[in-house]
């Protein structure tokens, strides 16, 4: 009995063939991937907003960017209703020049002051909104890469299964 079991480990040893060895991927630490700059933001992790050129604000489309829009009680003129001091003629009762309408025979317009505009209130005056494209920030994530600036990607040396076969 002895003899075939010899003979068993003899032919076991003898007639298999030898397991491939593996060792760790050197490239990837056995990861599997590697980590490398993203090529659609080129590592910054952000584009330039193109919407605002990068400077988070762009142009009132209420006001076109000059801040103040035409007062829509006097039409733009300052003045509004007959002058109560000297009934819309201009005059007053010695015949001379109104002092609180100037002669014009209107009043004032209380809407705008006089002033025959009034201030955006989109941009409250100032011509600029912050961008809706980027929420005035000027920049946009890049999607690829999540802002990060880098991405993983499959080893090519192990082909992603983080060990490579020994010589």
């Amino acid at each position: 009995m002895r003899n075939y079991l010899f003979v068993f480990f003899f032919l076991i040893l003898f007639s298999c063939k030898p397991s491939p060895k593996f060792m760790q991927c050197d490239k990837c630490n056995g990861e599997g991937e590697i980590i490398v700059e993203c090529d659609e933001c080129n590592g910054y992790g952000f584009f330039k907003c193109k919407q605002c050129s990068g400077n988070g604000m762009i142009e009132c489309f209420d006001c076109f960017g000059y801040g103040r829009k035409r007062c829509m009680q006097c039409n733009g003129t300052g003045k509004y209703g007959d002058c109560i001091h000297c009934s819309g003629s201009g005059y007053d009762d010695n015949g001379f020049s109104c002092i609180f309408c100037d002669g014009t025979g209107m009043d004032e317009c209380f809407s705008c002051s006089g002033r025959g505009y009034n201030n955006c209130s989109e941009c409250d005056g100032d011509g600029y909104v912050y961008c809706n494209r980027c929420n005035g920030y000027g920049k946009l994530i890049c999607n690829k890469c999540e802002g990060e600036g880098n991405i993983k990607i499959k080893c090519s040396e192990c082909k992603g299964s983080g060990r490579k076969l020994l010589n």
